[in-house]
């Protein structure tokens, strides 16, 4: 690449997310592996929590806080925290919300956490033969 020239990614941004209380939010959920003695271990968290933005979606306005839900970029905004505690909600509090809001019924600690902790696992075999075996050794 030249000096001083940019890589760009482009791709057809998503107009109609599913969105919590008319703003966007991501799902957040933690997976620990282990590798002791030569036995390698994957534990999946029970709990997790979805982070939400602190603005009402709107696909024509493109600032940060509107679209992105981290925390790095929402406790920026004088709305960070005004409709939950840090911007986040726990499963429980989501599974509420879809009973309450949405006309599909969804259980989603047996629809959607399946799902996510195969895509986790997935993810992980993918990269596992890559990984260099000596420096996986008592390490997690």
């Amino acid at each position: 690449m030249e000096s001083g020239s940019k890589t760009f990614i482009v791709q057809m941004y998503i107009d109609r997310p599913f969105l919590y209380y008319d703003r966007k939010f991501d799902l957040r959920h933690f997976m620990l592996i282990t590798n002791l003695h030569g036995v390698t271990r994957v534990y999946w968290y029970e709990e997790g929590y979805i982070r939400t933005s602190s603005y009402l979606f709107n696909v024509h306005n493109f600032e940060p806080e509107i679209h992105l839900t981290n925390d790095a970029i929402q406790k920026n905004y004088s709305d960070y925290g005004k409709f939950e505690p840090s911007n986040k909600i726990s499963y429980g509090e989501f599974q509420s919300y879809l009973n309450t809001f949405t006309d599909k019924r969804v259980n989603f600690k047996q629809d959607v956490l399946p799902k996510m902790m195969q895509i986790a696992t997935d993810a992980a075999k993918s990269v596992f033969s890559r990984m260099n075996p000596n420096q996986q050794m008592h390490n997690f």
